[in-house]
């Protein structure tokens, strides 16, 4: 590792892995990307079709996130982490100093968070440049996730969950007895959930105090998930996934065969199905009965499994698609490995990049809209410091143009966006005059 005192960090251009590799991974991790999956089955694809489907994930240590924007991110074992142009094309590489096995996490104003093995998370701006940098003190295989209020929560190998403010500095250390790789999940009260090494779920409060802890059979790797009704599913290298109610008690837990190690984070789908993956694909039943296994033949290292349109895809080294009984992920707090199927990493906060932009007796209102299922809201007033108080326009898309206004008047807004968490806070105001 190098010394640990600031030094630039650039970004560049260089030699980069086969950008269908990462597209490939990228299948089961995107909304509109997966799609293109879906609609490539059969043995009459074409030649970009089946790069698609089968891929050899060697070099990519990451499972990618898609932006906004369409961008790829993915970190990779030649130790840098790439953004890529929905078309494959290279925009950026950003290089740390050891592999980045850590999922990038993006923040609503486009930063991405992303995990090392040289002990560092960093912050890197939208267009490659570094932001800020935060060490820890062991190397990062967890991918970060990103709370309500900006803050970002990691593990270590240095057996801590760390609490990192937007800024950068440090808001708390949580200790657990072990190695941290599992990825925090973040519940609507803002309870935070990770696994460690020493075999526990830990429940955390967001203030960085302890909840509560449930004891597996051995050490956690997976990342866990949380289900409409709470209830909290984490796999652990005893070969079993573990459902855990909210106040910390087992609800129930299924065993795998031969009692293969469960590393993979589980996916709940929209009608309470659970999907979990070890050398073979388990889908359990809300109650923990088995409704069906498929023998994957593989061994542990699949990826999580995620499921869209009433198809659950997962990857070993090819992506594997199947029909599923769900249609989407739940509507719940955290419902697939890295939130959502952008996988951005990111509880739902207050829209941002908020413009107003007017015409002719009407205004048009954007923002940039996040992934899962999000229902927005603009309050209004013709005075400034709009408030919940103020006139409010429900169910609302981007952009959203209000119209019948008055010629001259300055119309001032702001936006919030609501899941099944709740209201977000309101964005920036923003302001326009009709003319």
């Amino acid at each position: 590792m190098k010394n640990s005192d600031y030094h630039p960090e650039v970004s560049s251009t260089r030699a980069l892995p086969d950008w269908k590799r990462v597209l490939g991974f990228c299948l089961v991790s995107s909304l509109g990307i997966a799609s293109m999956l879906g609609s490539s089955s059969g043995s009459d694809s074409d030649d970009e079709s089946a790069l698609l489907w089968h891929n050899n994930m060697d070099g990519v240590g990451t499972s990618p996130a898609v932006g906004s924007d369409g961008t790829i991110y993915a970190g990779s074992t030649d130790n840098r982490l790439y953004a890529f142009y929905p078309d494959g094309k290279l925009k950026w590489s950003y290089e740390t100093d050891d592999a980045v096995r850590s999922s990038p996490a993006l923040g609503s104003d486009g930063t991405i968070y992303v995990g090392s093995n040289d002990f560092y998370l960093r912050a890197i701006n939208p267009d490659g440049s570094f932001k800020w940098r935060y060490a820890t003190g062991g190397a990062i295989g967890s991918s970060p996730a990103i709370g309500s209020d900006g803050t970002i929560y990691v593990g270590s190998d240095d057996f801590l969950l760390h609490a990192i403010n937007p800024d950068g500095s440090m808001k708390w250390r949580y200790a657990t007895g072990g190695t941290v790789n599992s990825s925090p999940a973040i519940d609507c009260d803002g309870t935070i959930y990770v696994g460690s090494g020493d075999s526990r779920l830990h429940a955390i409060n967001p203030d960085g105090s302890f909840r509560w802890d449930y004891e597996t059979g051995a050490a956690i790797n997976s990342s866990p998930v949380i289900g409409s009704d709470n209830t909290v599913y984490i796999g652990s290298r005893d070969g079993k996934l573990h459902a855990v109610n909210s106040d910390g008690s087992l609800k129930w837990s299924v065993p795998f065969p031969s009692d293969n190690p469960v590393s993979a984070s589980a996916a709940i789908g929209n009608d309470g199905t659970i999907y979990a993956l070890t050398n073979d694909l388990r889908i359990i039943n809300p109650d923990g009965s088995i409704a069906d296994t498929i023998n994957l033949f593989m061994d542990e290292r699949g990826s999580s499994p995620m499921v869209q349109d009433g198809v659950l895809y997962t990857a070993t080294t090819s992506i594997l698609a199947y029909r599923a009984s769900s249609d989407s992920p739940a509507d719940s707090a955290w419902p697939v490995f890295r939130h959502d199927l952008r996988h951005t990493g990111r509880a739902l906060s207050a829209p941002v990049n908020v413009k107003a932009s007017a015409g002719d007796t009407q205004v048009t209102i954007s923002w940039n809209p996040a992934p899962g299922e999000v229902s927005y809201h603009i309050y209004w007033s013709t005075s400034p410091g709009v408030s919940t108080s103020d006139n409010r326009i429900d169910g609302v898309a981007t952009p959203y143009t209000h119209t019948g206004l008055t010629n001259g008047e300055t119309y001032y807004y702001a936006v919030s966006a609501e899941n099944v968490c709740g209201e977000t806070r309101l964005s920036s105001e923003v302001s326009a005059t009709p003319e």
